[in-house]
């Protein structure tokens, strides 16, 4: 099962190429301060994943393309990242040590973007993106 979160917070089940709005299912109120529901979803999924699939059993389907993806977890407690976690970035920061000697290091959780969010950075800085996937063990 795919999850997606669009369109100001709500909550959709990536089916065939469309998403279906599955956020009262969620129990998630899309203007909640602080938005801690996806961090609520991901703890209680196995419950709540039976009312999640007839959800979106009933649920119009929408075009990925007409949807706005947004941070999966816009509120997460915190981000760990690692330096230097595979050989070719290794060789480019020209480092001999990976993560299991490195250790790891926080990042603020403000800099979350989502897939069509714009980056806007200061002139004359420069700027190293890094991409960071995270998979929840089923």
């Amino acid at each position: 099962m795919k999850i997606a979160r669009f369109d100001g917070g709500r909550i959709g089940v990536v089916i065939d190429g469309t998403v279906r709005d599955v956020t009262a299912a969620a129990g998630i109120d899309p203007e909640e301060w602080p938005p801690v529901g996806p961090v609520r979803l991901i703890a209680d999924f196995d419950k709540l994943k039976p009312a999640l699939l007839k959800a979106a059993a009933g649920a119009k389907p929408v075009p990925l393309d007409q949807v706005r993806f947004e941070t999966p977890v816009p509120w997460p407690n915190k981000l760990i990242a690692y330096p230097v976690n595979y050989r070719d970035h290794a060789t480019e920061m020209t480092s001999v040590g990976f993560a299991n000697v490195q250790g790891f290091f926080l990042k603020a959780n403000s800099s979350l973007s989502g897939a069509a969010d714009p980056i806007r950075a200061a002139a004359r800085r420069q700027l190293a993106f890094d991409i960071v996937y995270v998979k929840r063990n089923p």
